[in-house]
């Protein structure tokens, strides 16, 4: 015999305050494919910006710089194709992306110059934390704000 147990007020709560606590399936296998476009898309930029380091060798930070802006391109299309299977318009959600990545941008920039160069913590915890907030909140905004409602099937 099955027993129906009501949900009381306090689960109802937490389940209003933290909507994110029960994962469905579908979100669970949309947090997978984030992290194997996430993944993938780091990768990309490892590889790209080694090879141009060794073309511009007194320049790592604008190797870097196009190596992020060619993975950034490689994560739109793998989150909008793959992640989210957005099938919504370009001109709404490219520019949202590009706004997203340069707030992430700025986050992983700012976090280590706070944390580490103002109040003197070791780099390796404000790294840590730009590796735990950063794909957070891009997650949350991409899902939230960038493909928000791009249900439509691909064009």
């Amino acid at each position: 015999m099955t027993a129906i147990r009501a949900k009381t007020g306090a689960e109802n709560d937490r389940n209003t305050f933290l909507p994110f606590a029960r994962v469905s399936r579908d979100q669970g296998t949309r947090l997978v494919r984030f992290g194997v476009v996430g993944v993938g898309a780091t990768f990309v930029y490892a590889i790209v910006a080694y090879i141009l380091a060794g073309v511009f060798p007194r320049s790592a930070a604008l190797a870097s710089l196009i190596a992020f802006s060619i993975s950034g391109v490689v994560s739109y299309y793998g989150h909008r194709l793959f992640t989210f299977k957005s099938g919504g318009s370009h001109a709404r959600s490219a520019p949202r992306f590009v706004g997203v990545n340069l707030l992430a941008y700025g986050f992983s920039a700012a976090i280590p110059w706070i944390l580490s160069d103002w109040l003197g913590y070791r780099p390796t915890i404000s790294i840590a934390i730009v590796c735990i907030v950063i794909p957070v909140m891009n997650y949350l905004l991409l899902n939230l704000f960038v493909f928000k409602g791009d249900d439509a099937p691909h064009a």
